[in-house]
């Protein structure tokens, strides 16, 4: 099954720290629509490997809907994607306010944690400009309030790039992409980092640029 918007870093997909986990997928596949919906297990900590067998209150969720086109003959997809996570997770304020309280104890995640909740959304573009030439672009968003369980750090994102088919150099199955992506994090994510602590992804600025 391919999810349109794995690549998505706001998307705190389904994994363990492999990149695996187990669960139950659905497709219905029309030819100009398709809608997919997904509940997978999560790890219990962080990062982490195995299965939190509490299956009723930690698993991952995820819908997409995907909608094919065309514009004077050149081929289209847009993707839209929701998600919701459970597992026991830390709350950033909890960590930030016990931190306050107490500066001289470093800020401690684990201690807030708790089954909570955490959603986002996707969206995906994708458009052929000319037989050879196409252009796509992601954005994403977390709502950034508890701690990141399985992917990233990154709580909204955005980006923008070209691709290139190979005809041009005679090779027909090359394809060259360049594209601009912008990752960010919520204020109290941006505290939390402030107080001392890593996570899952660590990066030195609270903006980072991948090209």
């Amino acid at each position: 099954m391919n999810w349109g918007l794995m690549a998505n870093k706001a998307w705190d997909y389904p994994a363990d720290s492999l990149g695996f986990t187990s669960g139950l997928a659905i497709e219905l596949n029309q030819p100009l629509w398709a809608l997919r919906y997904g509940i997978f297990a999560v790890p219990p900590e962080s990062n982490g490997m195995g299965v939190d067998w509490h299956l009723l209150e930690a698993w991952g969720m995820v819908t997409e809907f995907e909608r094919r086109y065309t514009i004077a003959e050149h081929p289209g997809t847009v993707r839209l994607l929701a998600y919701l996570n459970q597992a026991h997770m830390g709350s950033y304020q909890d960590a930030v306010d016990n931190y306050n309280q107490n500066p001289t104890v470093p800020a401690n995640i684990n201690t807030s944690q708790a089954y909570r909740s955490k959603y986002g959304f996707g969206l995906n573009a994708e458009q052929e400009l000319t037989e050879n030439l196409g252009a796509f672009a992601r954005a994403g968003w977390s709502d950034g309030h508890n701690q990141a369980w399985m992917f990233s750090d990154v709580d909204y994102t955005a980006s923008l790039g070209i691709s290139v088919k190979g005809a041009a150099w005679h090779r027909s199955d090359d394809t060259f992409g360049l594209a601009g992506v912008f990752n960010g994090i919520s204020s109290i994510h941006q505290d939390f980092f402030a107080d001392g602590v890593t996570g899952i992804s660590v990066f030195g600025a609270r903006v980072h640029w991948e090209f």
